[in-house]
């Protein structure tokens, strides 16, 4: 008895035994395996998706049922059929180029519903800005909507009285002398979202990396991928790059390690939060074969 399994002990080379999660199941076949949830099944017999054991063998899961991958599309466990340009958008499937619907934080809207068009309709966060009237604040985890007010400004997600506070990356401090100053404190800070991008913003070059460092000055970014979405390329730029920042106060904060969307005047946030499913959102949005 050379291994633990929770609080139960059980041997190497003991047969009829699986640690699954620190449980110990016995009197288990040979070739059983644990499921990504630690139940144990036999892959040679059954396939495991989540909790439900399917009879066939060898299938691929989304969430509890058995899905085929190139006839159909899986969105956070739910089953769709499969068509070019067909995006998840939380649980649910739109066309990326259907310019009536907008996918908002892994909610989908229909704009004709709302009394929309497509590009009048802004996300913030997981809502769709309705009314004129209103800002979205955005930082790096959070996105908020407030009515618009006179005087009232961005940084990060907070909406701040400008004479009574200056912002700097994201960053709020009281004002010393109120109106002293003011043109300086007025600059806005906060992310832009990639969602909000018109077309020919978003399918012009624009770029991708990881923050190696930030100064006052300027930004390094390592691994940078220039995207060109009409046409369809990607290009390694080469490594380190910099991008200058005359007034770094505009910009968020923004986490060393962490993978950014990027142009040579801001940083955007990005509702897909992963690398390779932001470029292919970009191509399919912008390259028509």
């Amino acid at each position: 008895m050379d291994q633990c399994c929770g609080q139960a002990p059980y041997g190497l080379a003991q047969r009829s035994v699986l640690c699954c999660n620190s449980t110990l199941y016995k009197d288990r076949e040979d070739g059983d395996e644990c499921s990504e949830i630690g139940i144990p099944y036999n892959p040679a017999k059954g396939t495991m998706c989540c909790s439900q054991l399917h009879g066939s063998p060898g299938q691929h899961c989304c969430g509890t049922e058995l899905y085929q991958p190139h006839s159909e599309i899986c969105c956070d466990g739910r089953r769709h059929r499969r068509e070019e340009h067909r995006h998840c958008c939380g649980i649910g499937v739109y066309n990326v180029n259907d310019p009536q619907m907008k996918c908002c934080g892994g909610t989908l809207y229909n704009l004709t519903s709302l009394g929309k068009s497509g590009p009048d309709a802004l996300c913030c966060g997981s809502i769709v800005q309705k009314e004129l009237n209103q800002v979205c604040c955005s930082s790096e985890d959070t996105e908020l909507l407030y009515s618009n007010k006179r005087g009232y400004q961005c940084c990060g997600h907070m909406y701040y009285n400008i004479s009574l506070w200056s912002c700097c990356a994201g960053k709020l401090s009281p004002v010393q002398q109120p109106g002293e100053h003011l043109d300086e404190m007025t600059t806005e800070c906060t992310f832009l979202s990639v969602n909000n991008l018109n077309k020919i913003h978003l399918c012009n070059k624009i770029k991708i990396g990881t923050i190696q460092s930030v100064s006052p000055h300027s930004i390094v970014f390592n691994n940078v991928l220039e995207i060109h979405g009409t046409q369809a390329t990607v290009e390694a730029l080469p490594s380190p790059y910099m991008l200058q920042t005359p007034n770094h106060c505009i910009f968020p904060k923004l986490t060393p390690g962490k993978t950014y969307i990027f142009d040579e005047a801001q940083v955007f946030s990005d509702f897909n939060r992963d690398s390779l499913q932001s470029i292919y959102f970009i191509m399919s949005k912008c390259f028509h074969s």
